[in-house]
């Protein structure tokens, strides 16, 4: 199967490409074919299951459009998407079949501090 996997940045740490990281890991063992869709992606990140596939950067980069990018992004060629965290997970719309990943609902959605 081939497996696009959506992500707004791959960083040198964090929880979520922890978790991307063994997911991509688990689907290569199992024969999958597996891409990622991310807008940043660095180089020397702690994780090192991401040196061995294959990253394709959308554009623009800039963190004001990403939801924009990832909302009109059509990806043709793959038989399942896995979109991680807000606002890849907006590639839904356009690209199916999906499973998105929530690792926590994004602040800007329940946060009242101000009220």
């Amino acid at each position: 199967m081939k497996i696009a996997l959506l992500s707004p940045y791959i960083a040198k740490t964090g929880g979520g490409q922890k978790v991307l990281g063994k997911i991509t890991h688990y689907l290569q063992l199992k024969g999958h074919n597996i891409e990622i869709f991310t807008q940043k992606y660095d180089k020397n990140t702690y994780y090192k299951e991401f040196n061995k596939i294959k990253i394709n950067l959308l554009k623009p980069s800039f963190k004001l459009l990403s939801g924009f990018v990832f909302l009109f992004k059509k990806i043709k060629g793959f038989d399942a998407f896995f979109l991680s965290d807000f606002p890849a997970t907006l590639g839904s719309i356009r690209n199916s079949p999906s499973v998105s990943i929530c690792y926590s609902p994004t602040r800007q959605f329940y946060d009242l501090r101000k009220y």
